[in-house]
């Protein structure tokens, strides 16, 4: 669902693929009630394709299938949300958030602005990191949407079990699919961007303990002769030089002293941010 490199942005193919799910999945209920092999296979009305007619009745006999769609339908929608945040600007959410698609709001944003770009769209790596992915991962946790609530009130106990435990058992493989593609988030150097937005929230202790645990991992992969394999702009923080020297004094001082007192790190920071 997810293009990410240093611009975000979501991929086209989920705007068709939600809408579908949303207009499509009310109609499995008339395929279950409605659907008979034996009368179609009879009928003169129509030529009937036999295959596609079998995999219509494996859907139809899939007790769990109306489920299944609503709760990927659910866990797209929760993705979608904080992908959406990512996609644009703070500047200009309010124009981002009042149209549904991609092609919609850049239009929008050149109608209003004679400029379907800014500088700052897609660049919000810094507010997921340290907000986006915590709410993210707490969130697909805990979702029930209102169709899925819906469906579990009209459905017998016994189906009721089967249909929370598949997707329970859904949702426990998307959060460690996630975990680990987004482990990256929480190493060197992007971890050091946790403590540059840490500090815009004011939030020193966490900024300071932030930015010691990237430096520890970088000299522990510079220790381990792997200085080679270090992201270029780990080499550029965290390397001999002004900003390692800044960074360092700042993890010292013992006063509750803001990043913007060490000039080197925080102008550093904020340009990677």
């Amino acid at each position: 669902m997810l293009n990410c490199s240093w611009r975000v942005r979501l991929c086209t193919s989920w705007d068709f693929l939600s809408v579908s799910l949303y207009q499509l999945l009310p109609t499995f209920r008339l395929l279950h009630m409605y659907l008979d092999l034996f009368t179609m296979f009879n009928s003169d009305a129509c030529v009937v394709i036999n295959q596609s007619t079998t995999n219509m009745n494996d859907v139809k006999d899939d007790d769990v299938f109306e489920g299944l769609g609503l709760s990927y339908l659910m866990f797209g929608r929760v993705i979608e949300k904080h992908a959406r945040t990512m996609e644009i600007c703070p500047c200009h959410a309010d124009i981002w958030k009042q149209h549904a698609n991609r092609k919609r709001r850049l239009a929008a944003l050149q109608q209003q602005h004679g400029d379907p770009s800014c500088v700052w769209q897609g660049r919000q790596l810094a507010w997921f990191i340290s907000v986006g992915k915590p709410l993210l991962f707490d969130e697909l946790r805990a979702c029930i949407s209102e169709s899925l609530s819906k469906l579990l009130a009209t459905v017998s106990v016994h189906l009721i079990d089967r249909i929370v435990a598949t997707i329970d058992g859904i949702r426990k493989r998307l959060v460690v699919f996630l975990t680990d593609k987004l482990d990256w988030c929480d190493h060197c150097p992007y971890v050091a961007i946790c403590a540059f937005y840490s500090t815009v929230d004011e939030n020193i202790a966490r900024a300071r303990h932030l930015l010691n645990f990237a430096i520890v991992e970088f000299d522990s992969a510079m220790a381990d002769g792997k200085g080679e394999r270090i992201h270029r702009v780990a080499q550029r923080l965290f390397g001999p030089g002004a900003v390692r020297e800044s960074a360092t004094a700042w993890l010292g001082d013992q006063s509750n002293a803001s990043l913007a007192s060490h000039p080197p790190l925080c102008l550093a920071l904020m340009d990677y941010a």
